[in-house]
């Protein structure tokens, strides 16, 4: 985005239509430019996505994308030219930084959920708490610890 030319950022920040899908690791994008984005875009605009790859959730060390050899160091994914090879972020995480980084978090909550779940045509199913949708819950304490996953109505994961 220059004074002369909007490019895609600010063809999406322009168009109330359009929706951005967010790479949330600090990483693809400074927290910075994430807390201007999701200011601009507002709560319905915004859709977290992790862009992670085989790596996501190992340690450090080689991993592979495609027949490609990807280098993990510091949780960052590069090719050998140093080229990011995608995210080692997972969901959760990414709401975790969100709202280390300031994002209000009924807007990182609504990032997570209901608005993507409405990006594929699936919010009458999936996205929020409601009669007849499917019961796939993640409930968080205070401190956005996992607590409890429900997967189709059934606890999948309790750590109360």
């Amino acid at each position: 985005m220059t004074h002369r030319s909007p490019g895609v950022v600010g063809a999406v920040f322009d168009d109330e239509r359009v929706r951005a899908e967010i790479i949330c690791d600090g990483f693809h994008i400074n927290p910075a430019v994430l807390r201007i984005t999701f200011r601009q875009l507002g709560e319905d605009r915004t859709v977290i996505i992790s862009d992670s790859m085989r790596a996501a959730g190992e340690p450090d060390g080689i991993s592979e994308l495609g027949g490609q050899t990807v280098y993990v160091k510091d949780g960052q994914a590069r090719l050998k030219d140093g080229t990011i090879a995608g995210s080692t972020t997972n969901m959760h995480q990414e709401v975790c930084n969100l709202v280390r980084f300031g994002v209000p978090f009924k807007q990182v909550i609504k990032s997570a959920t209901i608005n993507p779940a409405r990006e594929i045509h699936e919010d009458a199913n999936i996205g929020s708490i409601k009669v007849g949708k499917r019961a796939d819950l993640v409930v968080l304490d205070n401190d956005l610890n996992i607590k409890m996953v429900i997967a189709r109505g059934k606890i999948a994961v309790d750590n109360r």
